[in-house]
């Protein structure tokens, strides 16, 4: 993610500013679903959703990334892709918290990542990060996962396998 109005590049695994203006600034978190948007308007009637009226010549219905998202190649390297569990495309929830140290190109602090297939296959289970407790549940009606301590959902993120490792490992 870019920032032209602070120049600032940011990691989104991370949710800070690597490079420019806003180095070391964390960017707020919500909790986010990753999930369709036909079962999420089914769990949400009143959702609104913006318009593909957006004055660009663009088809917003074709998926624009070819069998990207269904075979195994990466069109990058990847570092400690060594590491990732199960198949190298997954999706992986995590959530993280870091500290206040700053390594470069690295992280520092807390983290939970979790196959989906993992959790689907058990319906929920509970992880230990750092001294706190995670509940972690599938969701059927979204199939997908989310994220709770104390029945607060978590900000957690979803992405291909490959990610946690090569930003938290």
């Amino acid at each position: 993610m870019y920032d032209r109005a602070s120049d600032t590049l940011w990691s989104q695994p991370w949710g800070m500013g690597v490079v420019g203006e806003q180095v070391n600034e964390e960017l707020k978190r919500y909790p986010a679903t990753r999930t369709t948007l036909g079962s999420w308007v089914k769990e949400n009637p009143n959702t609104m959703v913006m318009t593909i009226d957006t004055g660009h010549d663009r088809d917003y219905f074709r998926y624009p990334y070819g069998t990207y998202y269904t075979n195994d190649d990466l069109i990058f390297p990847v570092r400690n892709s060594e590491k990732v569990q199960g198949q190298i495309k997954d999706i992986v929830s995590y959530y993280w918290e870091q500290n206040s140290q700053t390594p470069v190109n690295e992280f520092s602090g807390i983290h939970l990542g979790i196959r989906w297939k993992d959790v689907e296959e058990l319906g929920s289970l509970v992880k230990k990060i750092g001294d706190r407790t995670v509940a972690v549940r599938w969701d059927d009606e979204l199939q997908s996962v989310r994220m709770y301590e104390e029945n607060n959902e978590l900000p957690a993120s979803a992405a291909f396998s490959f990610v946690y490792p090569a930003f938290f490992q």
